[in-house]
């Protein structure tokens, strides 16, 4: 069967919901040190006297996070390289004996490889559990300065976590000055390493077999930079280029024959193919029995641009939701509840008009 990246965006998901659990409990437990004696004329003193035991249980909760981060992420990356495996077998059928023997020795090489991406992200990832802890801790004090001025503070109080809510526990600042949340950074970086070890487990199990072409698939509302590749064939080795190749035809006689390819599927992969929401698949290509992909229909009359304003909705209806977890008085959690059920009704309207899939998963916060 064809394959995709976006098939690993199950594999990686539970180790979205850790962090997306742990975020929503670090809100409750900051709202929660907040809410304590607002009346209190020496509310501000009390507070910045706990700042010190709130850093503690920020500190150990990422400390928790992030070791049982390390075993979730290897699991995902494992299963993935696996499922990229298995549907590579799935589009060749049953593998000779000879070939059982050869992607068995490679299999090696594949366990490397996955240690490899899993040893890259939690390099990455390192400063993201000092940030978590210098986030939660630096708004608390924010917080507190700014409310002990204020001639309303709870009002002041509860303007603040609902921002802050919105905005996520910043863990990661890009190179472009981008602030991420704790659970977004982590949700794209899985999802995108799983990606890459399902491709990974594909290419490997088709070189070992001695296929070396692939060709996209044409997949309905692709965004541009996917949009140069669809339905061309590609190569598994590592040079780039538009070239023509000779390569086994599979009718008859193994005769060779000339091929077009637009480049290396790395070099695909770099320009931008199978980022961590594509829905291109790919499959493997042989001269006389493979075809190139026709068009897949889109749903209804939805485009691009309709599936960036489903991710947008998404996002929105997930901030709300963590503004709820801050609501320090049932006024504030009626505005938040109001809001959600704004954001639910907006992403129905779309999706029935549009005839995209709601993704309920992408909307939820586990709890």
């Amino acid at each position: 069967m064809p394959t995709s990246p976006a098939t690993a965006a199950t594999l990686s998901r539970p180790v979205r919901d850790l962090y997306a659990a742990a975020e929503l409990d670090l809100l409750h437990h900051l709202a929660d040190e907040l809410g304590q004696d607002l009346d209190s004329p020496r509310w501000a003193e009390r507070r910045l006297r706990a700042v010190g035991n709130l850093r503690g249980v920020v500190d150990r909760r990422a400390a928790a996070l992030r070791r049982t981060t390390t075993t979730a992420v290897d699991r995902a990356l494992l299963d993935a390289y696996d499922r990229g495996r298995r549907e590579a077998i799935a589009d060749l059928g049953r593998l000779t004996a000879a070939q059982r023997r050869s992607v068995d020795a490679a299999a090696a090489d594949g366990a490397r490889s996955v240690r490899d991406l899993a040893a890259g992200l939690e390099r990455d990832s390192r400063p993201l559990y000092r940030r978590i802890v210098s986030s939660v801790t630096g708004a608390y004090r924010q917080i507190v300065a700014r409310a002990e001025q204020a001639r309303d503070r709870a009002a002041e109080v509860q303007r603040a976590l609902t921002t802050y809510a919105g905005r996520g526990i910043v863990g990661l600042v890009d190179e472009q000055g981008r602030g991420w949340s704790m659970t977004g950074w982590i949700d794209s970086a899985v999802r995108t390493a799983a990606g890459r070890a399902l491709l990974d487990g594909h290419s490997a199990l088709l070189s070992g077999v001695g296929l070396s072409l692939v060709v996209v698939s044409n997949s309905p509302l692709e965004c541009p930079l996917c949009r140069p590749w669809e339905s061309k064939v590609l190569t598994l080795d590592a040079a780039p280029g538009r070239r023509v190749v000779l390569a086994r035809n599979g009718i008859g006689a193994p005769l060779s024959v000339p091929v077009l390819v637009a480049g290396s599927l790395e070099q695909a992969r770099a320009a931008g193919l199978y980022h961590a929401n594509c829905r291109h698949t790919l499959r493997p290509y042989v001269p006389g029995l493979s075809s190139i992909p026709d068009p897949a229909p889109a749903p209804r009359r939805a485009t691009y641009e309709d599936t960036q304003r489903q991710r947008y909705l998404e996002r929105q209806l997930r901030a709300w939701r963590r503004r709820e977890a801050v609501a320090l008085d049932d006024r504030a959690r009626a505005a938040a509840q109001a809001s959600i059920r704004s954001y639910d009704a907006r992403l129905i309207g779309l999706t029935r008009v549009t005839g995209l899939p709601r993704q309920h998963d992408r909307e939820r916060i586990p709890t």
